[in-house]
């Protein structure tokens, strides 16, 4: 019966395949917050990159719905230099005969002490077995963050800025744009808080609640709520040192169920 609604909801919807990509456990837990910086910024907001002051590296995997066969993986680099801070993207999310593959290039800089800037470059491809056709596209992502105060910070993050199309040989398909709008509010070192505000093109708009609790330096937990569709994310985060970071995180959707992921990250000290 999932499958079925799935299928239903994959002819139906242009911006599944956006929506259910894998942006790394840390994310997966708080929503996919667009203001929240870790080993996977090159995944979501380029912006935050500039947050970040080591090379970093994550690898991801999730199961959607536990539905077997249909899963997502990806890989996030990051990697800061004087001038400007680079990241590289690879994200993979689909069945073995319909997969949507990302690669995105990612460049962020400090355009001010609280203000930064980040752009990103992405190669869409949606690819089914024959006798379908494969698709293509290349669309491009804005992102902002600004630092307010020690405890407040605000980010705005656009994809598809230029609505490009996805691209096959018998005519378009539509490649949805979306925004988001976030505020994160950290009370202290141990306790952070996150709202989002995010809007897919043709899509009713969704507000996002997060939290961050700090348990120790080596354990972190981690939970919020999506409002439309009704999803509850929750996960925990284990790092045996400043350096190796192990993820762990579940969204349950309303209707089509869990979706486990499961992340490792390495942070150069």
């Amino acid at each position: 019966m999932r499958i079925f609604i799935l299928l239903i909801f994959l002819a139906s919807n242009s911006s599944f395949a956006q929506e259910q990509s894998i942006f790394g456990s840390p994310a997966e837990a708080l929503s996919n917050q667009s203001i929240y910086a870790s080993h996977f910024s090159s995944l979501t907001n380029p912006a935050t990159m500039t947050k970040l002051s080591s090379f970093s590296v994550g690898l991801a995997a999730k199961s959607l719905y536990t539905i077997n066969g249909l899963t997502a993986g990806a890989l996030s680099i990051q990697i800061p230099t004087k001038a400007l801070h680079v990241g590289i993207g690879i994200q993979s999310a689909g069945f073995s005969a319909l997969r949507d593959n990302r690669f995105s290039l990612n460049l962020a800089k400090n355009l001010h002490e609280k203000l930064s800037i980040g752009v990103k470059a992405n190669y869409l491809s949606l690819q089914a077995q024959s006798p379908y056709a494969n698709i293509n596209s290349i669309s491009t992502d804005l992102g902002l963050t600004y630092s307010c105060t020690e405890n407040i910070e605000l980010a705005a993050f656009t994809r598809n800025i230029a609505h490009t199309q996805l691209t096959e040989v018998n005519g378009t398909v539509e490649n949805s744009r979306s925004a988001y709008f976030s505020v994160a509010y950290h009370f202290s070192e141990v306790l952070s808080s996150y709202l989002e505000y995010s809007k897919i093109q043709n899509q009713k708009a969704s507000i996002n609640p997060a939290l961050q609790y700090k348990v120790s330096e080596k354990l972190i937990l981690r939970g919020s709520f999506q409002s439309s569709p009704s999803v509850f994310s929750f996960g925990i985060a284990f790092y045996p040192s400043n350096s190796f970071k192990l993820d762990i995180a579940n969204r349950v959707h309303n209707t089509l169920g869990h979706s486990p992921s499961v992340s490792l990250g390495y942070v150069k000290e």
